[in-house]
């Protein structure tokens, strides 16, 4: 090793990199707490307790970690690490005593056990290491996953592609209620049916559509799933985590009420001319009852266009709002053709009112009045603490509620009548309020880093979401990409006090840059073994392979992952087919 490298500078070939240092030195024996810093070139190494042992730790350090990255070249033990207000670790007040330190001043803290390293000593490549030995921060074990070929997939292709791409559980449970509602369809198409019975049928597919998607249904779900002891078999939590694709239900339920409305219209459009059965004086299906079956079935063909994956992907501002419009349009006017249809069916002989309360579409139609209108009655506008990270992010800290849920996520908005973004809850343990991340991912985004706000809408609850099911499991991988580290931060902080045993790999450019150091050293204090690998100087790595070894080297029970739509389905299809239970957001709505 070279003097140059013992001294902790950079040489060509060699590269300053202080979050694996610190990740390194967080593993080793002894250590509660590491901090490494750069300054000129240099590095140096801040440790606690002060009473650990300096020589020890650089000897492991100097055998353990990648030989292309600097070394420090100073290591200070201290007491406990300062703290800026906002309880992230001051780098200038250590900076400032390591000057102190330099110059033996007496007006600083006194001095920490110092270890510098000595030029002339070779250190032996067998010499005792205190750290993991499996630490993925040692270049040759992600080199041996990069290099090495995947274990072959289990099925074949066509069987694996069904199951795992084609029949996602989502579209299992969308068949199944499309099925349920095709046999009783065919039947009344077969043997004839009244606009009573097709109006109950669409309004029995429609609770269930919208109920599903209220946030305390949706958590209440979530809750339940994370009930499942995790001594139970496995097979059991692995299914019990699939709860977030309850969207299945959703759009199961919604298009088979299409389909039964599309019914409705027809049978309304022949009993509109034919006689009354109640009054022969007016006919069956009045004119105005058929112009509102018209109109909801024009906006319930808009909601389904919008809605199909691929326009809803390349328009999703346009669809959301043709969702909220014309859904709340719709909704209005089923009121009015309920009351319109009773009138209809409803004889001179007979009471408006006992045939309304008789009605099952009119209970139906209040529980999804209320189911809808709940979230906009917890809307509202509160003070945000904006932290500005870099020109790629910014923090936005609330306080308006304490820690929500590890996994939750919330909706903010600055005009709620028009778009809503949803961003997850990073809730730290033991300290009130929460924040969220917001990454530069287009023009809302954009916006907010370049100009902080003070005050935003939120709308419902925090809703619990996809990196929720982590508490399903003993020993789960964690993928973050970007700003994907935000949704599982909190899950990360939560793990050690739930006996959850998690292993982290954090692929992004620029991670201390972009994102700060209290999220760095909140990932690497959740797994002190983290790989964060910087895309800026490593390149863009072969995410399956990488998760695949550290399932591998950490026989973790199942893999999480937060990313972008691509990526994820790539890393859930490679662990899945390969025997791996995999979690990842599925965009369903």
């Amino acid at each position: 090793m070279s003097d140059q490298t013992t001294l902790g500078m950079a040489l060509p070939g060699l590269k300053i990199d202080t979050i694996a240092v610190t990740s390194n030195l967080k593993g080793c024996e002894g250590v509660t707490e590491a901090f490494t810093i750069e300054i000129e070139g240099k590095v140096y190494a801040f440790i606690t307790p002060e009473t650990v042992d300096t020589q020890t730790i650089e000897k492991s350090v100097a055998s353990s970690l990648d030989e292309n990255i600097v070394r420090p070249a100073g290591y200070y033990a201290i007491a406990q690490m300062p703290l800026t207000p906002k309880g992230q670790i001051d780098e200038g007040e250590l900076a400032a005593r390591l000057k102190g330190y330099e110059k033996s001043t007496d007006d600083l803290l006194p001095p920490p056990k110092v270890h510098f390293q000595d030029n002339d000593s070779k250190l032996s490549s067998s010499a005792s290491s205190v750290c993991s030995k499996g630490s993925p921060n040692n270049t040759s074990w992600q080199d041996q996953y990069l290099e090495s070929q995947l274990p072959e997939k289990q099925l074949a292709r066509p069987l694996r592609n069904l199951r795992y791409i084609s029949m996602i559980i989502y579209r299992r449970i969308f068949a199944v209620i499309f099925i349920a509602n095709l046999i009783p369809f065919c039947w009344l198409l077969y043997k004839g049916t009244n606009c009573t019975t097709l109006a109950t049928a669409v309004s029995c597919n429609l609770l269930p559509s919208t109920l599903i998607r209220n946030d305390n249904v949706v958590n209440a779900l979530f809750w339940l799933a994370s009930w499942v002891p995790r001594s139970s078999p496995l097979w059991i939590r692995k299914n019990a985590a699939k709860v977030y694709h309850l969207g299945g239900i959703h759009s199961g339920c919604a298009v088979s009420a299409t389909f039964w409305f599309g019914f409705l219209v027809v049978q309304a459009s022949f009993d509109a001319f034919r006689p009354s059965l109640v009054d022969p004086t007016r006919k069956m299906i009045s004119i105005p009852t058929l112009g509102v079956i018209y109109a909801i079935m024009l906006l319930l063909t808009i909601i389904l266009t919008f809605a199909h994956p691929s326009v809803r992907r390349k328009i999703h501002n346009q669809f959301e709002q043709t969702h909220r419009f014309s859904g709340w349009t719709v909704l209005l006017l089923f009121w009015v053709l309920t009351f319109l249809i009773i009138v209809d069916f409803t004889g001179p002989a007979m009471s408006v009112t006992m045939v309304t309360m008789h009605t099952p579409g009119f209970w139906i139609l209040i529980v999804i009045t209320l189911s809808i209108a709940s979230p906009w009655l917890h809307l509202r506008k509160v003070d945000v603490v904006p932290e500005r990270l870099s020109d790629h992010a910014v923090r936005l800290h609330f306080d308006y509620r304490n820690n929500p849920v590890p996994g939750s996520f919330v909706r903010l908005s600055d005009r709620p009548l028009m778009e809503w973004h949803a961003f997850a809850t990073i809730a730290v343990p033991d300290r009130s309020g929460f924040s969220v991340v917001v990454s530069r991912a287009g023009d809302w985004t954009s916006k907010y880093i370049t100009n902080p706000p003070t005050r935003m809408w939120i709308r419902g609850i925090p809703t619990r979401g996809v990196m929720n099911v982590a508490h399903c499991f003993n020993s789960v991988v964690v993928v973050g990409t970007g700003s994907g580290i935000g949704p599982c931060l909190p899950v990360l902080l939560a793990a050690a006090k739930s006996g959850i045993k998690v292993r982290v790999l954090w692929s992004t450019p620029k991670p201390q840059e972009t994102f700060g150091s209290e999220i760095v050293n909140g990932v690497i204090s959740a797994d002190p073994n983290a790989i964060i690998w910087d895309t800026r100087v490593k390149g863009k790595p072969d995410m399956v392979k990488l998760v695949w070894g550290l399932v591998q080297e950490s026989q973790a029970e199942a893999v999480v992952i937060i990313s972008n739509p691509a990526l994820t389905k790539k890393v859930v299809y490679g662990m899945e087919s390969r025997g791996v239970a995999a979690y990842g957001a599925i965009w369903d709505s």
